[in-house]
């Protein structure tokens, strides 16, 4: 596993501020797992459907290098049992290929504790790791929210469901405060102004868009993994307060240096047909209509009125 002085950051500070695992579900990141406090050992687990694959990059008691892998269908959202192997005498780099041999190794178990913490028990060695992050400085309040996200919002008692892309490709100060600033996707200038950033009271980050000329549309999530958002959307009337919100589910879809111009991985299709402002008040109306009633704390007020003070200025 890597070594280098930029991987050496808080693992516990990166989970405690952006990752939420929910107590009813929980969908397990792929990707790279160690402990920071324990470099030079690491497993990278890859999920498809309900498959999971591991693969242990370990040494044994003489400093030897060992590989131990698994790999079949998870018992439950995150939990996963079967047998491992050590893979030997596998393909040389170069040279004639060469069929590899997986000697039994007994069991491998890992059990997900957040969508980015699990705990891995491989023939009674017991790890506990977290999901490598090293493209985002999550204890940023600002840098996460970089790229294209497309967001779906709704109400699934009807079910009536909405469809959002914003773009941030920059940060910037605003009244005091640090702020992702971009615009729904396709547009620009003082049309659909969108910022955002975390909020340590709400423990939760905000974005705030100017979704059409009588509405504000508010979203309050929470990071389940590196690129997929999960929370709720609050349309309101501008000069008013949101007195209900929609279940809203997003997932990145364009690199944060994509969404900056540069030639980074990023969706292909990208909007580019503003809508008209009649339309965007028709829509932010049936949001609206959609919406489940719920009650918002001082805290949320506060932070609400800030934000709508930040985009204002930002015309």
């Amino acid at each position: 596993m890597r070594t280098r002085s930029w991987m050496a950051r808080s693992s516990a500070l990166v989970a405690a501020v952006v990752f939420s695992g929910s107590t009813l579900a929980v969908i397990p990141d792929s990707g790279w797992y160690w402990n920071s406090g324990e470099s030079g050992r690491g497993f990278n687990i890859e999920i498809q459907n309900n498959v999971l694959f591991i693969a242990g990059f370990l040494y044994d008691q003489s400093g030897n290098q060992i590989w131990i892998v698994s790999g079949g269908p998870m018992s439950s959202d995150r939990t996963y049992s079967g047998p491992a192997f050590q893979a030997t005498n596998g393909q040389p780099l170069g040279g004639a290929y060469r069929t590899p041999t997986n000697v039994p190794f007994g069991t491998a178990t890992v059990t997900w504790t957040t969508t980015t913490a699990a705990n891995i028990n491989i023939n009674g060695y017991a790890f506990s790791v977290t999901r490598d992050v090293y493209g985002f400085d999550f204890s940023s309040l600002t840098e996460p929210l970089l790229g294209e996200f497309a967001l779906v919002t709704g109400n699934t008692t009807l079910p009536d469901y909405f469809g959002e892309r914003i773009t941030f490709s920059s940060t910037q100060p605003i009244n005091g405060t640090v702020y992702a600033v971009g615009n729904r996707t396709g547009e620009s200038g003082a049309n659909s102004l969108a910022l955002g950033h975390w909020v340590a009271a709400l423990g939760k980050w905000t974005v705030l868009i100017d979704s059409a000329p009588s509405y504000w549309d508010y979203y309050t999530f929470t990071f389940e993994g590196v690129n997929f958002v999960e929370g709720d959307d609050a349309t309101y009337l501008k000069g008013s307060l949101p007195n209900g919100s929609l279940n809203a589910l997003g997932v990145r879809v364009r690199s944060a240096q994509a969404a900056a111009g540069g030639n980074a991985p990023g969706a292909i299709h990208s909007a580019s047909v503003q809508p008209s402002a009649e339309k965007a008040e028709i829509q932010a109306s049936a949001k609206m209509s959609s919406r489940t009633i719920r009650t918002i704390d001082a805290s949320t007020i506060e932070e609400l009125r800030s934000m709508e003070a930040a985009l204002q200025s930002l015309r």
